[in-house]
């Protein structure tokens, strides 16, 4: 999976942007709205848990994405975002407001991440 251009990091790293959701946000994600582009398996070894995180890694096509863990003896499953908590309204380059026949365009004002859609 080292040719996949959404990738975060390498094997057993930590996703940038690693945080906690709860199954709340989890459920009002774009994890629902978008399909990933990739997914992967990890050990990850996070600061603060008590062991090795065995996750599900889903990676979104704008360089964000979603894990998940198994905790098998808890009988209960905990939810990762990763990547950039996108903050719409970035300045677009005039290339970007040249694509005028899109209803939607936008960009991210941490990572400038650029999307458009019909």
């Amino acid at each position: 999976m080292t040719d996949i251009k959404y990738k975060q990091g390498d094997f057993n790293e930590i996703p940038a942007g690693w945080r906690e959701i709860n199954e709340g946000q989890f459920a009002q994600s774009m994890f629902f709205t978008y399909t990933p582009v990739a997914h992967e398996y990890r050990q990850i070894f996070p600061p603060g848990e008590p062991h090795v995180l065995d996750i599900k890694m889903f990676h979104m096509h704008d360089g964000t994405g979603f894990a998940m863990y198994s905790d098998y003896w808890g009988k209960k499953v905990r939810y990762f975002a990763f990547g950039c908590e996108h903050e719409w309204g970035g300045k677009l380059t005039d290339a970007e407001k040249a694509i005028t026949v899109y209803n939607c365009t936008s960009k991210c004002k941490k990572c400038g991440y650029f999307h458009a859609t019909r």
